[in-house]
């Protein structure tokens, strides 16, 4: 009889989220694999390769993120700068509907190397971490300053510094020889036992081991050890299955994995989005955005494009409120 959790992963089709645990460790994680959702994102983009390559992993390292916490609504991560990149910026919904962007200096980037580091890309800057939970339930924002070489340099630095949360990090993003883009990110972490979640404003009363004591715990500090050799080249594979190279890295503590979920590179944009932006704003403030005569306003995470000309200004702003 097949397993139905490597049955459920066998028919997600290369996206999703594997939760698992260190059962001797008591660790917990999640393993992200990224096939279509990431090549259609990244596609649909079509940037230089260093920020599709960020992008990617920033993508990743959303769903991993998102997948810890418990809530209706929306997770973002943002990243802000005054280097050749500006702005990136990558969200997820509970539905898994993962999307992203990056506003950057065509010029700048074209000089970046191969694999910049962050400071390089960025110029310093911060990372950003908002939760947005449906129904007006309350909005959570983690902020901290852009750290080290790597994007995942950063985020230990967060849950060092702010959440105190004993967690390891690995991002991959890459073009294959097969011209398609493939992402992954392998997330491992000590959750506080009473109320806590990462990135989520948990429970003040949850314990939170400081971070001077972290190298105090042998389980933690052998996950990461191992957690350290996963190579891109690992974590990207298609010719490995999940669960095979979470027992490679971690058999020694014994793994155990749950349902994964699914997740797409599908931009849930409102139907009537656009329509309903310009709609709060005076028509005289529209009116100075013209272009040529029309209105041209494109999603930054999908392309999808509204042009509105005089007639549709017209029917807009003449539409009864009520």
């Amino acid at each position: 009889m097949i397993d139905p959790v490597l049955n459920s992963l066998r028919t997600l089709d290369g996206d999703f989220v594997l939760p698992f645990q260190l059962v001797e460790s008591g660790l917990r994680g999640r393993l992200v694999k990224l096939d279509t959702a990431i090549d259609a994102i990244l596609r649909r983009h079509d940037y230089p390769e260093a920020a599709s390559n960020v992008l990617g992993q920033a993508i990743a390292l959303t769903a991993a993120l998102s997948a810890t916490l418990k809530f209706e609504g929306k997770f973002t991560l943002q990243v802000q700068g005054e280097g050749a990149m500006r702005i990136l910026v990558a969200d997820v919904d509970t539905g898994g509907h993962l999307r992203g962007y990056v506003g950057f200096d065509a010029e700048k980037v074209a000089d970046l190397p191969t694999n910049p580091s962050v400071a390089r890309m960025f110029g310093g800057g911060y990372l950003a971490f908002t939760v947005e939970r449906d129904g007006g339930e309350g909005r959570y924002q983690g902020i901290v300053a852009l750290e080290g070489e790597t994007l995942a340099d950063s985020v230990h630095h967060y849950f060092r510094q702010s959440e105190q949360i004993p967690t390891g990090l690995r991002l991959a993003c890459e073009l294959g020889e097969d011209g398609r883009w493939r992402g992954a990110a392998l997330l491992v972490q000590r959750v506080p036992e009473t109320g806590g979640e990462a990135v989520s404003g948990g429970s003040v009363d949850a314990f939170r081991p400081p971070p001077e004591t972290w190298e105090e715990d042998e389980g933690y500090m052998r996950a990461m050890a191992l957690l350290a050799t996963a190579t891109s080249e690992e974590m990207l594979a298609q010719s490995e299955a999940p669960e095979d190279l979470l027992f490679k890295l971690f058999h020694e503590d014994g793994v155990r994995i749950f349902d994964p979920s699914a997740i797409s590179g599908e931009c849930e944009c409102p139907p009537n989005k656009f329509h309903d932006l310009l709609a709060r704003l005076p028509r005289s403030e529209v009116e100075d955005c013209k272009v040529d005569g029309v209105i041209d306003v494109t999603c930054e995470f999908c392309g999808k494009t509204e042009r509105f000309d005089d007639a549709a200004l017209d029917a807009l702003f003449s539409e009864d409120p009520a």
